[in-house]
């Protein structure tokens, strides 16, 4: 398993909108910000060509929230699933059992791509918490070579400072 510099373009894309979204630091609660980021992955998913499924959205198929904060799903003929390109959760409580209950059904879950956001109050805090994901997946007997997970840590000191890990197996 390797912490990596290199991300792909689907999670450089990624990284860069909730970056921009967390500069805006315009939210009011954890109610809009989640919204917030919802609405910016669904939309880039969209672009990309996948079908968003997440709270608030109706897609063509009908499937609103499904199983996780966001996914982003490919459609073959007849509406059959053929791929799941992207998962998301995303928890603002800053205690690590908040954090890890969401995180576990990323482990879970079977998609090209992972992606958890969470905040902590320091960002001396943030590392620790990546260390602790990260020896999730590595004490995870399901976990499979090629497998990429993409960490996005905030940290609210006055200023919200943002972090990143890939991790890829």
């Amino acid at each position: 398993m390797t912490v990596e510099q290199n991300l792909d373009s689907v999670e450089l894309e990624i990284r860069e909108a909730i970056r921009a979204l967390a500069e805006q630091q315009n939210w009011r609660s954890n109610r809009e910000w989640t919204a917030a980021v919802i609405r910016t992955v669904c939309e880039l998913g969209e672009r990309l060509g996948f079908e968003p499924c997440a709270k608030g959205r109706k897609s063509h198929v009908g499937q609103g929230e499904w199983l996780y904060d966001a996914v982003w799903l490919h459609f073959g003929d007849e509406h059959h699933v053929t791929d799941v390109q992207l998962i998301l959760e995303s928890e603002w409580s800053p205690d690590l059992k908040d954090i890890e209950d969401d995180f576990l059904k990323l482990l879970v879950g079977r998609a090209a791509h992972r992606v958890m956001i969470f905040e902590q109050a320091r960002s001396d805090e943030l590392n620790g918490k990546f260390d602790h994901l990260q020896d999730q997946i590595k004490h995870f007997s399901q976990t499979r070579v090629g497998d990429r997970y993409l960490l996005l840590g905030f940290a609210r000191e006055g200023i919200v400072r943002f972090s990143s890990r890939l991790i890829v197996t």
